[in-house]
């Protein structure tokens, strides 16, 4: 850098015959040790340049200042120099005219009409341990025990990609498929939307997000007023809160839940991610209440049970809880898992598994979904439908109208629609495709969308905070 300096400047007090040998003896060490670093990260197969789901964890790979210019270049080559050809840009157009969310009131059209809306997205909740039993012990008896007066859907798959949980967030505040490559949150968190907060808000609703991690994590806290959503509760809010595994315990969350959702204004539409039920499923012993036998209590299925168990637990202190509150007769609680997880993370730890356990162990991306009121009747669907059909299904119960909105893209479908049964999921297509419908390539021109911002190019920049960042692009 001083030797650059000097050429511009023409100035020889930078480098001059007294420290020209020490300053190129410190470049050339500089020079050795980065290399040797490099070097040491490459042998134990670490990605130096890669964006990881936390900035401090970047950094210690490639230093601060590694870090900084890495973080340059990202942003040059994935926002600044991103540009659509034409054929790109006519491809985005006709697509959105084709896929306009085709609106068709049903029978669930305003069930929930101006209700509250919780939103439990839990962490790693397969399907497969609905009903399911361990040595005559219900993994999930509360959950079981709330499908029956519930709207329960047994044949909704999961949609994320690179972004894990994120991407889970993402899919159900916009439904768009999240990109093909890194994550919604990391490198395209400042991007533009119609997203489910912003029609909510137009409706007069309150929305907020509740979150125990860190703001800076995945770029979480950025990406959620970004997807409009009006009040974000990260960790800072949760003082004297009890942790495991570095990370605030689901009790801890709940109890901290209540008392935002107590001082929120109504309507409200509230969105929280559970955690603790997250790999590697370690709980102190005190969480753990299933019995289980010697082989099983280290195995990893044995912990994924205890830890599911935990969160279900907790889930129902949240709703005795709910049952006492005024406004509970109107509100809708929707729950669902944000992803699978044996096979996701531990599909090679298959064969060390209790034989008893190894046929969980299966690439089925299924997750509950469950939709719960005191005003629905019991359902159960069984039709296919996935992530990306929670805002158009959320919409519709609540009847707001987004039919007017000539910028909106939504690629989901109202589950209670009965024209659409299909979903995509881990890169198939399952169910019935219908006529002039192209799932594949709505993953195509999602992906164009987000690296694009598509719709922040087409905002009103006169009424946006974006409008000297879009000026600028």
């Amino acid at each position: 850098i001083l030797y650059y300096l000097q050429y511009k400047l023409k100035k020889d007090y930078l480098i001059n015959k007294s420290n020209a040998k020490g300053l190129t003896i410190l470049a050339f060490c500089a020079l050795m040790l980065i290399g040797a670093n490099i070097i040491h990260k490459k042998m134990r197969n670490i990605n130096l340049f890669e964006t990881t789901y936390e900035p401090t964890v970047t950094m210690s790979k490639l230093s601060p200042i590694g870090y900084h210019l890495n973080d340059v270049v990202e942003y040059l080559f994935t926002k600044y120099f991103y540009f659509l050809n034409e054929t790109a840009e006519q491809d985005i157009y006709s697509t959105i005219q084709k896929n306009q969310y085709n609106y068709r009131p049903n029978s669930k059209t305003g069930l929930f009409h101006n209700s509250n809306v919780i939103i439990l997205q839990i962490e790693s909740l397969e399907n497969f341990v609905i009903n399911q039993k361990i040595h005559d012990q219900e993994i999930t008896p509360f959950l079981n025990k709330l499908i029956q007066k519930s709207i329960y859907c047994n044949n909704f798959y999961e949609q994320i990609n690179n972004g894990g949980s994120s991407d889970a967030d993402f899919i159900l505040n916009t439904s768009l498929y999240p990109p093909l490559k890194s994550s919604a949150f990391i490198s395209y968190s400042s991007n533009y939307y119609r997203s489910l907060a912003w029609y909510l808000n137009q409706s007069g609703y309150k929305t907020i997000a509740v979150k125990q991690d860190k703001y800076f994590f995945y770029n979480w806290k950025n990406a959620y007023s970004n997807l409009h959503y009006k009040k974000c509760y990260d960790r800072e809010y949760f003082k004297n809160a009890e942790y495991v595994n570095d990370n605030i315990t689901d009790s801890s969350l709940f109890m901290n839940f209540t008392n935002i959702l107590s001082n929120t204004p109504q309507p409200f539409m509230s969105h929280i991610s559970t955690i603790t039920s997250h790999v590697p499923y370690e709980l102190p012993q005190s969480f753990k209440q299933l019995e289980l036998l010697p082989e099983e209590n280290n195995s990893i299925v044995g912990k994924y049970f205890q830890a599911i168990n935990y969160t279900d637990r907790q889930i129902e202190n949240f709703f005795n809880w709910l049952q006492t509150q005024p406004f509970y007769s109107n509100t809708v609680v929707i729950l669902y898992g944000d992803h699978t997880s044996l096979n996701r993370y531990f599909s090679d730890k298959k064969e060390s598994e209790p034989n008893q356990f190894k046929k969980y162990f299966n690439d089925v991306k299924k997750v509950p979904l469950i939709i719960f009121s005191p005003k629905s009747n019991p359902e159960i669907i069984s039709k296919f439908c996935g992530q990306i059909d929670l805002m158009p299904t959320i919409l519709n119960l609540l009847e707001i109208n987004v039919r007017d909105d000539n910028r909106r893209l939504i690629f989901g479908h109202d589950i209670f629609d009965d024209r659409y049964n299909y979903v995509i999921s881990n890169n198939k297509i399952l169910g019935e495709i219908p006529i002039n419908v192209e799932p594949m390539k709505q993953i195509r021109i999602s992906d164009l969308i987000i690296k694009a911002n598509y719709f922040g190019k087409f905002y009103n920049f006169s009424k946006s905070k974006y409008y000297f960042i879009e000026r600028f692009l």
